[in-house]
């Protein structure tokens, strides 16, 4: 979240830029860049956790539990035999809900004419 912005000029000299200094805070360190660890390698990536599926699902619940606790009270599919897609109604919820409120600040940052490479995943949070 934003809690500041101070702008100024880029220098002294009368043909400097308008620029601006933005400060953020967050109620987490928690970013989308932190679900990366467990992706599988390949393309130059090489995630610490790859495949450590039981990691990212322990994050991603804490997440839930932390931040979107209205996601707890989604029902597991009782029909499926699988733990894992057991639960995915849970995680797919979790997904939307990080989606719409993403959008929804994306959409704000752009009306203001924030449009550049800040909005990426080592700098987007969770919460």
């Amino acid at each position: 979240r934003g809690v500041a912005v101070v702008s100024g000029r880029d220098s002294a000299d009368a043909k400097s830029r308008p620029c601006a200094t933005l400060l953020r805070a967050a109620n987490t360190f928690l970013r989308f860049g932190s679900f990366e660890v467990t992706l599988p390698h390949g393309s130059g990536h090489h995630a610490p956790s790859a495949f450590d599926w039981h990691l990212l699902r322990r994050l991603a619940d804490h997440c839930i539990s932390a931040y979107y606790p209205h996601i707890l009270n989604v029902s597991e599919d009782e029909d499926e035999e699988d733990e894992d897609l057991r639960a995915a109604p849970r995680y797919c919820e979790f997904l939307l809900d990080v989606t719409r409120r993403t959008a929804r600040l994306t959409a704000a940052w752009q009306c203001l004419g924030a449009a550049h490479g800040m909005l990426n995943t080592d700098n987007l949070s969770i919460s």
